[in-house]
């Protein structure tokens, strides 16, 4: 899966339904989303911008671009209670990986043994220093 870099337009529209302190639905967030209906699990901070897309096969793939410098104010700035402004930018060079498909069987054994209480341990604090029983 090859995607071109992306030109992003934060408008009026996508500042009045960003939710502040939430990588999920800032304003990029909301942006991206407006941008690329089909992508999901969009986040937005100030490292990253983050999205998953449907690919062929039944494939999903996780693509993660680094947050250009005036978006990590944007988002500092919002984040801060700021009034946002309508913004343009371009996300360049995702980092494109394919997600591992979902495992559709349970596991037949369980996830724990049961101890034996005879074999078990107890470590107490006494005093900072570690003793056993």
């Amino acid at each position: 899966m090859k995607l071109p870099e992306l030109d992003v337009v934060c408008t009026d529209k996508d500042c009045e339904d960003g939710v502040r302190n939430t990588e999920a639905l800032c304003v990029v967030s909301t942006a991206i989303a407006r941008l690329l209906p089909e992508a999901t699990r969009i986040e937005t901070n100030r490292n990253t911008i983050r999205f998953t897309l449907p690919g062929e096969n039944g494939k999903k793939y996780r693509v993660v671009y680094k947050t250009p410098e005036m978006v990590r104010e944007y988002v500092r700035d919002f984040d801060a209670g700021k009034k946002p402004k309508p913004m343009k930018f371009k996300l360049l060079a995702p980092q494109i990986t394919e997600k591992a498909p979902t495992p559709k069987l349970k596991a037949k054994t369980p996830s724990f043994k049961a101890q034996d209480p005879a074999k078990t341990r107890r470590s107490v604090r006494v005093f900072g220093e570690k003793a056993f029983q």
